[in-house]
């Protein structure tokens, strides 16, 4: 099967989108002329590269067909033989049926005379092949029969050269696919928008709801709706529900008819866990079934260009109720009444602060001795009220912290107030005549947090982040007798003159909200979820393989149960404080994961973990010995030796007590290099596919290079984690959130795993004046995720005058508050 015109110019490969019918081709039972009696077996066989390679000999008396779509072409080679290549060539008779044109150049005739080619000419590509009438269906038949070409004069001579078996190809020409189109509506919760496929990398993105469901069609077609059908592909990323079920994260193509998939409803779509957002993508290649058996059949049937659409599940814009707002202090640069009724405040002493967003002047402080004022209003004295507020409490020795309160009646008596209790570990709902509900707050000075106290008739219920905490039964009626106000930050206790003298609150305060009635527990969640910030980008959970977050134990928290054993390790508190959270590795000890086809890596993989180094002891990499300064310490290992994959924190080649963090394998490892303070959590990350690595710290790429990762090797191995099988080299400290991926994570999901696992965090340091203890925060700070620390003493009157030692690191800095300074002494 050579070129049909060896004079001609091989064409420009398109994609063959028949189905390659072939068999095999007889033995050559050979020709034998009378002047020649020892002519060998002639055998051959060359690839038709299509759809699928398919391979022609002539070992068989059996032709082959090869279906060719109108305007395709065909690949054809390499060709092997029974003799030398250079010395085979063919006589050709070609034959068609129909009018058709090859390589666009000639019309293939009826019938020709036998040429001959060489078999060197079966290492190219023949066609296009086109319809000069699509409406009729042509027929190439092509007849091969080899011959030995012993005298090396390019042309067939009976007399001394051998003939083999003829070999018979029929080429199957069709007319060309028609443009597939089609369009329809789509309806979410968010949007409406219109899809077509009339280009090829169409795709669209369709915003849903939790809870929400998809309206589709109408749809409008190029072809009969009745015979346009979908090869659909879908896959999910995130916990999402469909209908009642779980989406798995791939499915295999189904065939679906357009019929059923359009003028139809789908959903509702939740998520599984509210936090995250999932994404459904769904891919369609449209088909007309020609042949009416309800499914494609390559070859013979048309397909359209593929379409792909993004489902993004997300979260309802909950809203803030309005119904019954009587006040509302977004504190936006002032202590204005945003509600609409004018009732604004004074502020006396507090300052303008970020609110929980990060925005400048959103929110007020409150250092002790400050109040914001607003005068007597009779909508702020019913019997039925809800107060809401978002707190950052500082730590203080007072027994009470007002954060609103509504005084009235005698000095010692409020009508009501939210306020914090026990020195902030308590928040409290106070209603008239000593009735009250209260709860624990825990970690109250770490983040930003919204408590509400609402009553409604004889019922009051306290809220902490949307959710209820306690309830407690009060006096359907309040008295306001003598009112003298609304107070936020501060109590009037002592003067009765509305102004703020007693139980001062430490701390920011935002969004205060007054309701002239009890909202539901549904209103206040839709109220937290309104007002609340941004939720910490999840961690990417597609393509996990394994997850240990040594919570209490080294269990697999990927679903995947690759439990680990541990040997020698202990459970220690993680970087945030939580008991049991982390494990403590030395000499000897390690977790050992029985190694798994989960486990399996082929071209890609992603590591990321968090460490903190206790001491540089550890044994040395050139002869296992323990050495106090060039301590190997291997986070984890699959395999041994020079193939083995692995990450591990090394001492640097110059001596310089600083770090080396490498990954990889030995022979085509990646290092970065970074100055590191013992008893610091950080976190690390290592990313391979396709032989390109990029090492991550602390969530910023700090090196990048390429190399070989021989996968296959570990694949066969268990993992160890603080440790190796055949090396002494141990971890000397804590690690903790270790995970593993079969996939490149991009450079945004490991910034995501940093976000969602570092958290926002604040140190405090509560003590003397004299205290002479070194403190450090021991946090990493970021742009997202700033620490803030606030070191509280209490300095006697007379000693007012002395000063204290600031230290910070590199990159270190000090912002001072209103009133503050620093002084640095000399040592």
């Amino acid at each position: 099967m050579s070129y049909i015109y060896r004079t001609r110019t091989a064409a420009a490969w398109l994609i063959l989108i028949a189905v390659v019918c072939f068999a095999q081709l007889a033995q050559a039972t050979t020709t034998r002329p009378s002047a020649n009696t020892n002519c060998p077996s002639i055998a051959f066989s060359f690839t038709v590269t299509g759809t699928a390679p398919v391979v022609s000999s002539n070992q068989t008396p059996v032709s082959a067909t090869v279906t060719i779509r109108s305007g395709g072409s065909m690949a054809v080679g390499p060709m092997q033989a029974s003799v030398p290549i250079h010395n085979l060539r063919f006589v050709e008779k070609l034959t068609s049926n129909g009018n058709i044109i090859v390589a666009g150049t000639y019309q293939v005739e009826t019938d020709r005379a036998p040429t001959e080619t060489s078999a060197a000419n079966f290492n190219g590509t023949q066609g296009p092949y086109t319809l000069i009438n699509p409406q009729l269906t042509g027929v190439i038949s092509q007849t091969h029969t080899p011959y030995i070409d012993s005298n090396n004069n390019n042309q067939f001579d009976p007399a001394t050269e051998c003939l083999g078996t003829p070999a018979v190809l029929v080429y199957n020409i069709l007319p060309a696919c028609p443009n597939i189109t089609f369009s329809y509506a789509m309806t979410g919760c968010t949007n409406s928008i219109v899809l077509s496929n009339t280009t090829s990398s169409g795709s669209a993105t369709i915003a849903l709801c939790s809870g929400g469901t998809m309206a589709v069609g109408p749809v409008s077609t190029s072809v009969s709706v009745s015979t346009l059908r979908l090869l659909n592909k879908v896959t999910s990323n995130g916990n999402v529900i469909f209908q009642g079920r779980a989406l798995e994260t791939n499915r295999s193509i189904i065939d679906v008819p357009a019929s059923d998939y359009f003028n139809r409803s789908y959903g509702p779509y939740d998520l599984v866990n509210p936090q995250v957002t999932g994404t459904i993508s769904e891919t369609f290649t449209p088909y007309i079934d020609q042949n009416g058996d309800g499914r494609y059949n390559e070859g013979t049937e048309c397909l359209g260009q593929p379409l792909t659409l993004f489902y993004t599940i997300a979260l309802p814009i909950p809203q803030a109720p309005t119904n019954g707002l009587v006040a509302h202090y977004p504190f936006n640069g002032n202590a204005n009444d945003e509600s609409g009724n004018g009732r604004n405040g004074t502020a006396n002493g507090a300052t303008l602060t970020t609110d929980r967003f990060g925005v400048a002047n959103k929110a007020y402080d409150f250092d002790g001795n400050d109040w914001i004022q607003v005068a007597p209003s009779p909508t702020l004295q019913g019997n039925d009220f809800t107060l809401t507020a978002w707190i950052k409490p500082m730590p203080n020795n007072n027994q009470f912290n007002i954060i609103v309160g509504q005084t009235a009646n005698e000095t010692t008596q409020n009508a009501w107030y939210l306020g914090l209790y026990e020195a902030g570990t308590q928040v409290l709902g106070y209603t008239y005549q000593d009735n009250y509900v209260q709860t624990n707050i825990t970690a109250s000075n770490a983040n930003w947090r919204q408590v509400v106290y609402s009553k409604t008739g004889t019922t009051a219920r306290l809220f902490i982040d949307g959710v209820v905490q306690n309830s407690h039964q009060v006096p359907a009626n309040i008295s306001f007798i003598n009112p003298r106000g609304l107070l936020i930050g501060a109590d009037d206790d002592a003067g009765n003159d509305g102004i703020g003298d007693t139980w001062f609150f430490y701390g920011k305060i935002d969004d205060v909200r007054i309701y002239s009635r009890g909202l539901s527990d549904s209103e206040i969640t839709q109220l937290y979820q309104s007002e609340a910030p941004p939720a910490t980008p999840p961690a990417p959970a597609n393509s996990l393989i394994a997850y240990y977050p040594f919570n209490g134990n080294a269990n697999d928290a990927s679903g995947n149960n690759n439990n680990g054993i541990v040997q020698g390790a202990t459970l220690v508190p993680d970087r945030r404080g939580t008991p049991n959270g982390a494990y403590r590795f030395a000499d000897g000890n390690k977790i050992v994961v029985a190694n798994s086809t989960s486990l399996t890596l082929n071209n890609a993989y992603s590591f990321s973990g968090w460490f903190n180094l206790r001491s540089f002891t550890g044994r040395n990499g050139n002869d296992g010995s323990m050495s106090n300064t060039a301590g190997v310490h291997t986070i984890f290992s699959k395999n041994c030796d020079r193939d083995w994959l692995f990450f591990m924190v090394l001492p640097s080649p110059d001596g310089v007590p600083r770090m080396n963090f490498a990954g990889g394998t030995w022979q085509s490892g990646l290092s970065a290099f970074k100055n590191l303070n013992l008893d610091t959590w950080i976190h690390v990350a290592h990313v391979h596919s396709n032989n390109q690595s990029q090492l991550y710290i602390n969530g910023v790429m700090a090196a990048a290079s390429v190399g070989r990762i021989d996968f296959a090797a570990s694949n066969q191995q268990n993992l160890i984690i603080g440790g190796m099988n055949c090396w002494p080299y141990f971890f000397n400290g804590e690690l903790d959130d270790i995970r593993f991926y079969n996939r490149a994570l991009t450079t945004q999901e490991i910034k995501d795993i940093f976000i969602a696992e570092n958290g926002p965090i604040q140190s405090i340091k509560t003590g003397s004046w004299l205290d002479p203890t070194t403190w450090s925060c021991n946090c990493i700070p970021t742009t997202n995720n700033p620490v803030e620390v606030k070191h509280v003493v209490n300095v006697p009157a007379a000693q007012t005058g002395y000063g204290y030692s600031l230290k910070y690191g590199v990159g270190g800095r000090v912002d001072m508050g209103s009133g503050a300074k620093v002084v640095l002494v000399e040592e």
